[in-house]
């Protein structure tokens, strides 16, 4: 006659071996989708620049639109040139601005990421332009920022309705020189 020596378990019990099995078996996959869905709530380095980058052009342009400068004076206030400021020569914000965790590219002179373009020609920045606003812009065709029905060549920093901006952030980032722009026209509200 022959004995039986195991020992009997209760219905579905599990041995260690096995316990031990399944949790391998199981975990490995349960890591690598943590692993994953870690990985894809890590912002990437660029993303959180251009990110950076947007919000500062964002509330640049708030600020620009919404501040305390009038309309009529926006043009001078922001422009490149300090010596046709509104209360003065210097006295306005000008057209840089810094970006709280962008660093400014190599040989940036004002070491200030941000910056504001009108339609001005080059080396001329206290004038404002109507035929250069589609090149600005990259638009097919000018704009009349003085509402007389015509595209011309004159100066109209003291006569615009309609104030074309355009904000670029350029900055050296991860993955090399990055820029990021907006482009928007303004109107007296």
């Amino acid at each position: 006659m022959r004995v039986d020596r195991r020992v009997p378990r209760g219905p579905g019990g599990w041995s260690l071996v096995e316990l031990a099995i399944a949790l391998a078996t199981a975990g490995v996959p349960a890591f690598a989708a943590g692993s994953l869905l870690s990985e894809s709530f890590s912002p990437d380095p660029s993303d959180r620049e251009s990110a950076l980058a947007l919000r500062a052009m964002k509330r640049t342009l708030e600020t620009v639109q919404g501040g305390t400068v009038e309309f009529e004076d926006l043009f001078r206030a922001y422009n490149d040139d300090p010596s046709d400021d509104p209360g003065g020569p210097g006295t306005a914000p000008g057209a840089n601005f810094a970006v709280d965790g962008l660093e400014p590219r190599p040989g940036d002179a004002d070491r200030s990421p941000g910056r504001i373009e009108f339609p001005s020609p080059e080396g001329r920045p206290g004038v404002l332009r109507e035929d250069l606003t589609a090149e600005l812009f990259g638009l097919a065709v000018d704009h009349d920022l003085d509402g007389d029905g015509i595209v011309d060549d004159s100066n109209h920093a003291g006569d615009y309705l309609l104030l074309p901006v355009l904000v670029r952030v350029e900055w050296a980032g991860s993955s090399g020189e990055e820029s990021r722009s907006l482009r928007t026209f303004l109107a007296k509200r």
